[in-house]
């Protein structure tokens, strides 16, 4: 029974020092430190680096007094974790009118330029599409972009060609006879033309490029004009030759004058001698200046005028009276001549 005695003394005394051991106070944990990032934040035009110890890109923006508005732009997102090295960007929206066609917007960008804010919205200009203002314009909070959709198409048309009538000079046909060598044929030609519709409904049209599809030969016809003494003579003055071309022929009432009226000078409405080779005549028929071929005359200059030389009147220049008077007034025809 002693022996017992002493086991279980023995027993309790080392479960004794066992629960001591058991509920002896443990030595406590000291709280982890937030991790501190290193970071460059980009705020429009500024780049500034800072320390932080924000969890997520959202919560650095709070800390710098950011509030993220509808059209921000945040790059990373502001769920994204941060990183020791990461560049956060952040511009704010400005708010700007589009007007597209018929359609008005107010629209929250943060694009710098015009061009970027179309792009952004996914806009395709046409090739003949006007934007304004320029796509390199940069914008503000309060920028007007308007842009115009110009309609383009494209058409060939044929048109007749007439080159009119050549008269040539003839000396072995009487005066006022006439001959039609060749009666021409009327021409046509192609052209391109590209047509433009603005919004307002207006249809412009500009020509591209025009094509001879068959040539146009002219109306020729011989004028008689006689006298073939008078024409060399003409001709001999070194004026041209006989190849020399009638491009009109007016039928006209024809007087005489000398340069010694009453009252006359002497000298013409453009400066020149008055005498044989210059006549008068009304310059919205024959505009001054006109080199002429007149059958029974000669060569001419249209150089004056005269009060009572008035539409299909001239007035041909004489060197004596006596020459004037046996011309006296007679009808002819009058060759507007290239030389």
């Amino acid at each position: 029974m002693r022996r017992l005695h002493l086991i279980f003394v023995g027993l309790l005394g080392a479960g004794f020092a066992l629960g001591a051991s058991l509920i002896a106070p443990t030595t406590a944990v000291r709280a982890a430190e937030p991790t501190t990032y290193a970071v460059t934040f980009e705020n429009g035009s500024r780049s500034m680096p800072y320390q932080s110890t924000a969890a997520n890109v959202g919560q650095f923006l709070i800390e710098r007094g950011i509030h993220v508005a509808p059209g921000d732009e945040v790059v990373p997102a502001p769920a994204a974790p941060l990183s020791n090295g990461a560049t956060i960007i952040y511009r704010r929206a400005i708010h700007v009118t589009f007007l597209n066609g018929a359609s008005v917007e107010r629209l929250a960008t943060t694009a710098q330029d015009v061009g970027s804010f179309l792009s952004m919205q996914g806009v395709k200009i046409g090739k003949f599409d006007k934007v304004f203002p320029s796509l390199g314009t940069t914008l503000h909070n309060g920028s007007r972009i308007r842009l115009f959709h110009i309609i383009a198409w494209d058409r060939s048309v044929l048109l007749p060609v007439r080159v009119g009538t050549i008269h040539r000079m003839d000396t072995h046909m009487r005066v006022g006879a006439r001959k039609i060598v060749a009666d021409g044929s009327i021409g046509e030609r192609r052209v391109d033309y590209r047509y433009f519709k603005y919004p307002n409904g207006i249809v412009r049209r500009v020509a591209l490029t025009s094509t001879t599809v068959h040539p146009a030969r002219p109306r020729i016809v011989l004028d008689g004009v006689g006298d073939i003494g008078a024409f060399s003579n003409y001709t001999a003055r070194s004026i041209g030759s006989m190849q020399l071309r009638a491009v009109h022929a007016i039928s006209m009432v024809a007087t005489a004058y000398t340069p010694w009226c009453t009252g006359c000078s002497g000298i013409t409405a453009t400066g020149e001698r008055a005498g044989h080779g210059i006549v008068a005549v009304d310059p919205r028929v024959i505009p001054l200046g006109t080199k002429l071929y007149i059958p029974g005359y000669g060569y001419a200059i249209a150089g004056d005028t005269g009060g009572a030389i008035i539409g299909h009147r001239i007035d041909l220049g004489f060197d004596s009276q006596r020459a004037a008077m046996d011309f006296g007034r007679r009808k002819i025809v009058v060759f507007a001549i290239k030389g």
